[in-house]
């Protein structure tokens, strides 16, 4: 998720893209490949994301207050999670009062996960 900040970063920029840039720069230095939104050009479909899940083993999720309020972030981890990802959460920002994000709006993302599970 970008988590733009209003007034501050510029529409679909935002920390989440510079913690998503940091990490995918880390992991190309140390030699290990990855794909991220960043590697999709303006104006293309993101959904391309989701064919390259289906190549991957692992997958990095960048927690931010923002990522629990995306829904294409959630849509992201439920198809990792359906192809049997190994799903790393890497916590980069917590929620304005400390709390770790998700500790309240993570629980609806578990729950819609699991009913679907069910079916």
């Amino acid at each position: 998720a970008t988590g733009m900040r209003p007034g501050l970063d510029g529409e679909g920029c935002g920390l989440g893209m510079q913690y998503c840039h940091l990490v995918a720069r880390h992991l190309d230095r140390a030699g290990i490949s990855c794909f991220t939104g960043l590697h999709v050009a303006g104006g293309y479909n993101w959904r391309m994301y989701f064919e390259k899940l289906q190549q991957a083993d692992v997958m990095l999720a960048i927690m931010s207050p923002a990522f629990f309020k995306s829904g294409p972030c959630f849509e992201e981890q439920f198809e990792a999670r359906r192809h049997g990802l190994t799903v790393i959460p890497l916590l980069f920002e917590l929620n304005e009062d400390g709390s770790p994000p998700g500790s309240g709006g993570g629980e609806t993302w578990i729950s819609v996960y699991e009913a679907t599970q069910s079916e």
